[in-house]
C-alpha cells in the first residue's frame, strides 16, 4: 500500500464501499465492512523536485537542437506541465504580450481541455525563451494551428519527449528526476 498515492487508495476504498452497499441492497447482505472501516487517513509527502537556475543552464548547454531548446526552455520558465506545453499551437503565443494561453493539454496525442478551470491560464515568458520561439516560427513558416513543438497538426510524443530529455541528461552528466 505504501506505493499507491492518496487518491488511488480513496478510489479502492469508494468502489468497494459501493460494491458492498450493492450486496446489502440486491443480495441480502447485512453489513458494509469498507463503511465501517471508514476512509484511509492518508498523509502525502510529496516533495517538489525542480532544478535551480544554475542548474538548468549546465543542462541547458548541451541542449544544441533549436526545437528541443526552446522546448526545455519553455517548460523550465513557464512551469507547465508536460501535457500542457505537447498541446501548444502556434495560436496559443502572444508574441506581442509576450505571455502564452494556456487552454489545453494533451494526453497520448488526444488533446482535450484542462481537468479545472483554474488551469486555463496565460503565463509571462522571458523574451530568451520568445526569441527561441520566433525563430522557429521564421524558419517553420508555421500556422497558427500547427503544434509548436511537433509535426504541423500532430504533438510530440511523450515518449520522444522522455528519450530527449534523458540523453540530454546523460550528456550533461546531471542530475535526472523521476
Amino acid at each position: 500500500m505504501n506505493k499507491l498515492s492518496a487518491n488511488t487508495l480513496l478510489s479502492i476504498h469508494t468502489r468497494l464501499s459501493a460494491i458492498f452497499n450493492f450486496g446489502i441492497k440486491h443480495h441480502g447482505l447485512h453489513d458494509n465492512p469498507a463503511k465501517r472501516a471508514g476512509n484511509f487517513d492518508v498523509q502525502v509527502e510529496k516533495r517538489m523536485n525542480f532544478w535551480e537556475l544554475f542548474e538548468f543552464k549546465r543542462f541547458i548547454k548541451y541542449v544544441f537542437e533549436l526545437k528541443f531548446r526552446a522546448l526545455f526552455m519553455t517548460l523550465y520558465f513557464s512551469g507547465l506541465r508536460k501535457g500542457e506545453l505537447l498541446a501548444l499551437t502556434w495560436g496559443d503565443i502572444d508574441f506581442k504580450n509576450k505571455t502564452i494561453d494556456v487552454n489545453k493539454t494533451d494526453h497520448n496525442r488526444i488533446v482535450t481541455t484542462p481537468k479545472t478551470n483554474a488551469s486555463i491560464r496565460k503565463l509571462l515568458l522571458p523574451q530568451q525563451v520568445l526569441d527561441l520561439l520566433t525563430e522557429i516560427k521564421k524558419e517553420t513558416n508555421a500556422k497558427d494551428t500547427y503544434n509548436m513543438f511537433g509535426e504541423f497538426n500532430e504533438s510530440l510524443s511523450t515518449t520522444t519527449l522522455d528519450n530527449k530529455f534523458a540523453a540530454f541528461v546523460k550528456a550533461s552528466e546531471y542530475k535526472r528526476f523521476d
